[in-house]
């Protein structure tokens, strides 16, 4: 064999050495990309199956705010201090502030 195809052959080992290595770099990459998309979707799924089922702590929380807020109650009967509905509450605003 001379020097020439020696050489050539010995470029084509290279050139094919490099071919497979770029294609296995990609090849794990992709498959390392694929593995975290899989790994953050499960996340996503998970953070939103528990917030979309309000605790029952918050439901209770909730329900007394609501009550609070439109129901009237006597606060201090003594001193003459009253709760009223939030929405009524605004409407004696608006008319004393419109007077």
């Amino acid at each position: 064999m001379s020097d020439r195809s020696t050489r050539k052959s010995s470029k084509k080992k290279v050139i094919i050495t490099v071919i497979v290595l770029v294609i296995l770099i990609g090849t794990v990459k992709t498959i390392i990309f694929s593995n975290e998309m899989k790994l953050a979707d499960a996340e996503w799924v998970n953070y939103h199956q528990e917030l979309s089922v309000p605790s029952t702590e918050l439901i209770e929380i909730r329900t007394r705010e609501s009550n609070t807020l439109n129901s009237y109650a006597v606060l201090d009967e003594e001193t003459g201090i009253y709760r009223i509905p939030i929405t009524r509450a605004l409407e004696i605003m608006a008319d004393e502030s419109s007077e």
